[in-house]
């Protein structure tokens, strides 16, 4: 006896296509929801992080003077540590810089009577003495100048307008040089300002606008061009008669001179290339589309408001 039993099995193929779609749904939808967990845990933990590098950065703009201690146990001693790196690092600066002032002090007094007591002396002895006083005084402040430029540096805050110091700084050098003829054309913009503190930006400047009052034929050219990173490049070119490509980087070596006739001790170049360098910036030199030299000092732009 055979007995054969059918059934339809379309229904039972219906229900399980259905709970395979379900199940995979269920799966789905899992999956989307741990990834959603574990960003928002991610996230989370990275919150007390993005707060430190917003303070870092109002720290950077001077706007703060360390990190806050409401933070997290787990973090609690990296904020601790940079607060005392910190507060170690202005201690340092501001030491420095007192120092700086106090030898400048103490050296400026006996330069002053062995200046005075130079000039009673005849002429031919006079002319003997001067040079090496000149020298001293020469190093005395460049010394003192790279003290300076350590104590600057506590100051995240600082801002100067490279503007306002050119036309201050080519006032000076107007009279001082105003045998020379030379007209002096300052294209910066008023609005721009640098990170970098006004007397450092004055030395910078001043060294390379003594430069060209000194070797220009008859114009000065003073530019910016904006960069990537928050750079900008302030230009100093003239049409004097330049350095030979192959001598341009000896001219920022400490003491070379290219002409010992000319008056100076071959430092000028050397500090504004150690002041660019102490404001993580640049000095660069080549020959100018106007004959002379062209003098890029690559700086900071300032992010104080």
């Amino acid at each position: 006896v055979t007995i054969t039993i059918g059934m339809n099995d379309n229904s039972l193929e219906s229900t399980l296509n259905q709970l395979t779609g379900q199940v995979w749904l269920i799966l789905i939808l899992l999956f989307v929801g741990v990834l959603l967990l574990i960003g928002i845990q991610v996230s989370w933990s990275l919150l007390p992080l993005n707060k430190m590098q917003r303070e870092l950065a109002l720290l950077r703009k001077g706007e703060q003077q360390g990190l806050s201690d409401n933070y997290p146990k787990e973090v609690s001693p990296l904020v601790s540590d940079l607060n005392a790196l910190l507060f170690h690092y202005q201690e340092l600066l501001e030491r420095a810089r007192n120092h700086a002032g106090n030898l400048s002090h103490a050296l400026k007094t006996p330069l002053s009577v062995l200046k005075n007591e130079i000039e009673r002396l005849p002429d031919d002895e006079k002319k003997l003495l001067q040079e090496p006083i000149h020298q001293i005084q020469s190093q005395i402040d460049y010394h003192l100048g790279r003290a300076r430029m350590a104590g600057a540096m506590n100051i995240l805050s600082v801002k100067s307008s490279p503007c306002e110091r050119v036309e201050a700084i080519a006032m000076a050098f107007d009279k001082v040089y105003a045998d020379n003829d030379v007209t002096m054309v300052n294209e910066l913009d008023l609005e721009l300002d640098v990170a970098v503190e006004k007397t450092d930006l004055d030395e910078m400047l001043g060294n390379l606008l003594e430069n060209s009052y000194k070797w220009a034929r008859s114009i000065i050219r003073v530019h910016a061009k904006e960069l990537t990173g928050g750079n900008v490049e302030l230009i100093v070119e003239d049409d004097g008669q330049g350095i030979p490509e192959e001598k341009l980087e000896q001219v920022t070596k400490r003491g070379v001179r290219l002409d010992e006739t000319t008056p100076g001790t071959g430092l000028g170049l050397n500090i504004v290339n150690e002041m660019a360098h102490s404001y993580r910036g640049s000095l660069t030199l080549r020959k100018s589309s106007m004959g002379g030299l062209r003098a890029s000092l690559i700086l900071k732009v300032s992010q104080t408001r």
